[in-house]
């Protein structure tokens, strides 16, 4: 017999969507979820909550035709069908298991009883029940107690309903229900309502007195609601945000406007126990030309600060114009100078004081046979100063034109030029105005046994200055070639360790770089400092960043490489070099300009090494050698053991000779960092660091927590204690709690990412690899 189409998935996969995004509510006591005896500590991977519906095993059907199979079948053409026994009705990829089926052909209704199964092989879902009433054209029907899972997706919903009532034109109405996403067995959380209503055709669904429950304790609860049914973003309110640290306890209900299908907005109340009531908000957007996000939190009164009306702001856009055309904006602002310290973590605080407003336009296209890339930039600072206020603020760019234009001619010689003007201006200092042209010309030989590759520029500056006391002339130019000539060889031979093959390379390389000597005393500095140094200084023609300073040179790097690279798989194990910089002149430029003659023929030494010394152990090393007042200038020496994923101990040991410390405050520096992360079992792991300042003696950050997964793996929770220093006699508490249930939501402080920058390798527990 011909019969509708009958089909549950919609109304299945829906309810996760719709309940995992808000607030639950304890109610009337429904069936019992957990079917432990199916699968007891989730030990079998195939358990079911459901048993599938069997079939007849006989050949498919045709579209909209039915089989039934029975011990026992009777009844009357186009009137009703009576079947008992083992009963069996397949369907369109539906199969119904039932003691008893009855069908009545003239109003197309049909009953099962005394328990049946609803399995949809299409949709993957299966239902099990007491009783089943169901009109085939109206789709019109009642269920009762319940019992249904699904997994779509790779995401699987279980639960059970006291009566699943269906409305007809894709409209359901759910009593007395809870639901999960855990395994068969797994009843650790769960959502419960008295009724749950949903409709497809306006995409909605409406949850009367519904709760969330963890562990038998009702954590939310919310008396009325309704949610999305397809997936698609909805407004209403979050899931909240709970913390306690610096600030005190600290409460965050967010509520999420879906302004559009590109759009949408959050709206949270912020509450701090211990500085007062904040309000915070976020608007994002994204079309095919152009994406960005706007946010900001605005602190009317600070119980704990004279400040008042504190808050930031934050800007970032980036819009694709046309094909060889792009721009941006990045605009950050805070109310005051100890903002961020106030408010922000650890990152915040680590990542400067100095916030960025800029904005940019990229033109990027193919020129006389070349790659030419441009940018025009406007940029400007915040900075946020120390108590003595002795920040140095950056100038300002307004405007800033650069291009650069490269081509190759050949395999070996390659050419490009840079062009860059820039409008420098500044409250306190003297502004105007620099232009800088660089073309160079490069030619590169490369073979097995080594290279060969001199380059060859000429760096041309003008400048345009404000005049003050100091100057007498306005216009300033500075014209010097730069010579530089890379070469090395490389030797390589079998070696053996451990019975494992590898190649140890031997790679002496020298570095001649010649720039000749000027005095620049008398030009601005709107943009320059000198950079750090290190190995990989060595073979830096310019040891000053940006382009108001060149320094002389006439000398050559020397240096000498060893690498042990895995014969089977190519993979460097292990490398090591050391590298000093020799003076054919004596004559230089200092960070002011001013010429000056060096006391050495000879620069600092520099020596690293490092790598994958044993299976599970990773180590590295660096040394700065000072040639000036012969004494190590820093000192690094590091080891991980990594023995499995999840599983892994770090520690650090560096020194530095001066260093800042803090902000403007400079000495003797003498460091250890020493990390971890522990995968007791499958359920727990424990995190911790001690970064610690033996100089001060005392802390510079401390880090302790545990992370919990249970054994389906249907939850997890973490808890973790930090204490930072963020300043000269300041620090800050912070304690992260986070309960994470699977494909619901997340309550709480999440501290990855706080984990992630403290913990070489750190890998959380709910990852599959960790603890393994």
């Amino acid at each position: 017999m011909a019969i509708s189409k009958f089909t549950h998935t919609s109304l299945y996969a829906a309810l996760l969507v719709g309940l995992a995004s808000y607030a639950q509510a304890e109610s009337a006591k429904p069936p019992t979820l957990s079917l432990g005896d199916k699968n007891p500590h989730c030990v079998a991977p195939n358990a079911t909550m459901v048993t599938p519906a069997k079939t007849s095993g006989e050949a498919a059907l045709p579209q909209d035709y039915t089989r039934l199979t029975a011990d026992l079948a009777a009844g009357q053409t186009n009137n009703r069908a009576k079947a008992e026994g083992d009963v069996i009705l397949e369907r369109n990829g539906q199969v119904i298991n039932a003691q008893w089926v009855d069908v009545d052909l003239v109003n197309n209704v049909a009953r099962a009883g005394n328990e049946f199964t609803l399995s949809d092989a299409v949709n993957n879902s299966h239902i099990s029940g007491e009783q089943l009433v169901f009109n085939l054209d109206t789709k019109q029907g009642e269920a009762s107690g319940a019992r249904f899972e699904t997994q779509q997706d790779g995401r699987r919903l279980q639960g059970v309903s006291g009566s699943m009532q269906m409305l007809g034109d894709n409209r359901y109405r759910l009593e007395q229900t809870k639901v999960n996403t855990c395994d068969p067995g797994d009843e650790s959380w769960y959502i419960k309502a008295d009724s749950v209503t949903v409709d497809y055709n306006q995409n909605v669904g409406v949850a009367k007195n519904a709760a969330l429950i963890f562990k038998g304790v009702p954590l939310l609860y919310s008396p009325w609601m309704d949610f999305p049914l397809h997936g698609e973003r909805k407004s209403g309110l979050l899931l909240p945000m709970v913390k306690t640290g610096s600030n005190g306890l600290e409460l965050s209900t967010p509520y999420y406007m879906n302004l559009g299908s590109n759009y949408d907005a959050t709206v949270t109340p912020h509450w701090m126990s211990d500085r007062g009531m904040a309000i915070g908000g976020e608007f994002r957007y994204l079309q095919p030309e152009y994406y960005g996000r706007v946010a900001g939190e605005w602190l009317p009164d600070d119980r704990k600060n004279d400040e008042k009306n504190r808050y930031e702001i934050s800007w970032q856009h980036e819009q694709q114009f046309t094909p060889k055309l792009n721009g941006g904006v990045n605009f950050n602002q805070v109310s005051d100078d100890d903002y961020r310290e106030d408010f922000g973590g650890r990152s915040d605080v680590m990542d400067g004081r100095h916030l960025r407003r800029e904005a940019w336009l990229d033109f990027n296209d193919q020129w006389l046979g070349g790659d030419f890339d441009s940018r025009l930039q406007v940029q400007k600072f915040q900075t946020l100063q120390n108590d003595a206020r002795t920040i140095d603020e950056p100038y300002q760019l307004m405007p800033r034109l650069s291009a650069t234009w490269s081509r190759d001619f050949d395999q070996n010689v390659a050419t490009s030029v840079f062009g860059q003007f820039t409008n420098f201006e500044h409250d306190k200092k003297a502004s105007g105005q620099r232009a800088v042209l660089y073309p160079q010309v490069a030619w590169d030989v490369t073979r097995p046994w080594g290279y060969f590759r001199p380059k060859f520029g000429m760096h041309m500056t003008q400048y345009a200055l404000e005049k003050d006391s100091q100057q007498i002339d306005s216009s300033k130019s500075r014209t010097l070639p730069i010579l530089s000539v890379d070469t090395g060889l490389i030797f390589d031979r079998p070696y053996q360790f451990q019975n494992v093959d590898y190649v140890q390379t031997l790679e002496p390389r020298l570095f001649y770089t010649y720039i000749p000597g000027k005095d620049q005393s008398h030009f601005p500095n709107f943009d320059t400092s000198e950079d750090s140094q290190t190995y990989d200084s060595l073979f830096r023609e310019n040891r000053f960043s940006g382009q108001d300073r060149i320094n002389a040179a006439n000398q050559v790097t020397t240096a000498l490489m060893t690498k042990f690279l895995e014969m089977n798989t190519g993979k460097e194990r292990f490398k090591a070099a050391v590298g000093q910089r020799i003076y054919f002149k004596d004559d230089d430029v200092d960070l002011s300009g001013r010429q000056y003659q060096r006391e050495q023929g000879k620069s600092d030494v520099f020596v690293f090494g490092g790598g994958q010394v044993h299976e599970k152990i990773y180590a590295e090393s660096e040394w700065h050698y000072s040639q000036e007042v012969a004494e190590t200038e820093s000192f690094s020496v590091g080891a991980r053991y990594e023995h499995a994923p999840g599983r892994n101990v770090s520690a650090r040991y560096r020194y530095e000779r001066n260093d800042e410390i803090y902000s403007n405050h400079y000495g003797e520096n003498k460091q250890i960092d020493i990390g971890a992360q522990w995968a007791l079992n499958n359920n727990y792991s424990v995190v911790a660091r001690q970064y610690y300042s033996l100089s001060e003696s005392k802390p510079l950050d401390q880090i302790v927590g545990v992370e919990y997964k249970s054994d389906c793996g249907c939850w997890n929770a973490s808890m973790v204690a930090q204490r930072y220093v963020s300043d000269l006699d300041k620090s800050k508490n912070a304690i992260f709690f986070q309960l994470q249930l699977r494909n619901l939501s997340n309550l709480g402080n999440n501290p990855t990412q706080v984990l992630h920058d403290s913990i070489p390798s750190y890998q959380p527990l709910t990852d599959e690899k960790a603890n393994k």
